[in-house]
């Protein structure tokens, strides 16, 4: 967790803004900290732990839980709070709700920035296959003797024909990651 925190620290340059949720007895702050109103009138920052998955961190609220991406997203970002849609991760880090790595996303673009490998060995052809899920539909980019070229030809497809991802990757050049 203190690796997180230093690495939030790295990245983080802008002024950080506060809003407030629930009757004003949550806040909501730009770098993805949440803090909590107690009954002794005292504010008590909710620990920034994943889930059971390792992935998403969520917050209750009057018997609800949420996800911590979507609050940051309905305080800064304009995301309607019910909204159905997920809020994207832009570097792919699960746990970093900085306002700036979070956009509001489809389903299919938010499953298209992803570190799925698209590619597998073929043990009958005994070479590196590349695939890519586009649209829903399987679509093949060649066959490869060597890993490292199908994992070359996998990222270029992906930069070509996943926005998200091209999006994620750029941010992540970027910031040195």
């Amino acid at each position: 967790m203190e690796d997180f925190e230093a690495f939030i620290d790295t990245l983080f340059d802008a002024p950080v803004q506060m809003r407030t949720m629930f009757d004003n007895t949550l806040r909501v702050f730009s770098d993805g900290r949440v803090e909590r109103l107690l009954e002794t009138g005292d504010w008590r920052e909710v620990p920034h732990t994943p889930n059971l998955n390792g992935k998403y961190n969520t917050i209750g609220v009057n018997g609800k839980m949420y996800k911590r991406n979507k609050l940051v997203a309905a305080c800064f970002l304009n995301h309607p709070l019910e909204n159905k849609l997920p809020v994207d991760h832009i570097n792919g880090v699960f746990l970093d709700d900085r306002v700036e790595n979070l956009r509001s996303s489809t389903h299919k673009d938010n499953s298209q920035n992803t570190d799925s490998k698209c590619y597998y060995w073929h043990k009958k052809n005994q070479k590196w296959f590349v695939n890519l899920k586009i649209d829903g539909k399987q679509n093949y980019f060649g066959s490869f003797i060597n890993e490292k070229d199908a994992a070359a030809r996998a990222l270029e497809m992906k930069l070509l024909h996943f926005e998200s991802f091209r999006a994620r990757h750029e941010y992540n050049l970027a910031h040195g990651l």
